[in-house]
């Protein structure tokens, strides 16, 4: 797509947004799609802006999501170490918006660190 054809497409979305946040958002979370630049087994991960602790969305090879969310003070204490799975249809999948936000979430963690990488301890 040309430079000039997708700015004048994004400025048209970004008013259809405006206008229509609920609409936007409810189309995204129920139209399956992969976002570009997410990669399978790479590990999405965002410290908290208040806490020492961090958010983490992997997905499987099978597309599935797992997310983490993990207290570097709770990092000995065995009840906060389990994490659920969100599934694709395909896969059985019951909860298909969560594990599309889970894809937004992905894109948003890797586009937030690209602009303001983090230097924090992992």
């Amino acid at each position: 797509m040309a430079k000039d054809a997708k700015a004048r497409l994004r400025a048209r979305v970004r008013r259809m947004v405006k206008a229509h946040p609920e609409l936007v958002m409810e189309a995204l979370l129920d139209t399956p799609f992969w976002p570009p630049g997410l990669d399978l087994k790479e590990a999405y991960q965002r410290f908290g802006d208040d806490v020492n602790s961090f958010l983490r969305v992997v997905f499987s090879q099978d597309g599935d999501a797992w997310p983490y969310v993990f207290h570097l003070e709770m990092q000995h204490d065995q009840e906060h170490h389990g994490t659920p799975r969100y599934r694709t249809y395909f896969g059985g999948g019951e909860s298909l918006r969560t594990r599309q936000a889970m894809c937004i979430l992905a894109k948003a963690i890797a586009m937030d660190n690209a602009e303001r990488p983090q230097r924090r301890a992992k």
